[in-house]
């Protein structure tokens, strides 16, 4: 037996609540939209920064080799792992010759350590220096005056582990101040 579907009287104020649901359904679709559209985004920006590479014992362990080192006008630098390879994490080694420094104290984003393996370094962080020899490691903090010498008549060998800003942005110099010495 067949059942007539029973006739619905409207709803008081039907037409507003098909006109708030109308509204609604058109907010939900601009909402989803910018949703959409800064999820693509994102995308974009996740696609700007390069993945890092696939780390194996091939490219994660690095021997020292004077083939590899950067001759600089004070000594000369070897980058056990450059910006690119760990995304802004570096170590380098720093030899300097005797009573000379690689820059003048200087300001930067990004901590750096230095750790001294032979020699002796005189530190200049915010005004003030310390000497110090083999086996003692030097903080300076993003944006803090700082900078190393070589204190002695032999060379100095120290390591520098730094970390970049990461993704790079347009190359900057570090800001160069007077330390008047």
């Amino acid at each position: 037996m067949h059942l007539p579907a029973p006739a619905t009287a409207p709803l008081p104020h039907s037409s507003a609540r098909r006109t708030r649901a109308a509204r609604l359904g058109g907010r939900l679709a601009a909402s989803t939209a910018l949703l959409a559209a800064g999820a693509c985004l994102g995308v974009a920006v996740a696609r700007a920064v390069p993945p890092p590479p696939a780390y194996t014992l091939q490219n994660a362990v690095k021997s020292f080799s004077m083939d590899g080192i950067d001759k600089t006008k004070v000594g000369y630098q070897y980058w056990f792992f450059d910006k690119e390879f760990a995304q802004g994490r570096t170590i380098k080694l720093s030899v300097v010759g005797p009573h000379l420094a690689s820059h003048p104290p200087h300001q930067h984003d990004g901590h750096e350590f230095f750790f001294v393996l032979k020699g002796s370094a005189e530190f200049f962080l915010d005004g003030k220096t310390r000497v110090v020899g083999p086996q003692t490691a030097m903080y300076a903090a993003p944006q803090s005056l700082h900078g190393i010498k070589n204190a002695g008549d032999g060379e100095l060998e120290y390591l520098v582990i730094k970390d970049y800003p990461w993704p790079p942005g347009p190359e900057e110099k570090p800001k160069v101040v007077s330390s008047g010495k």
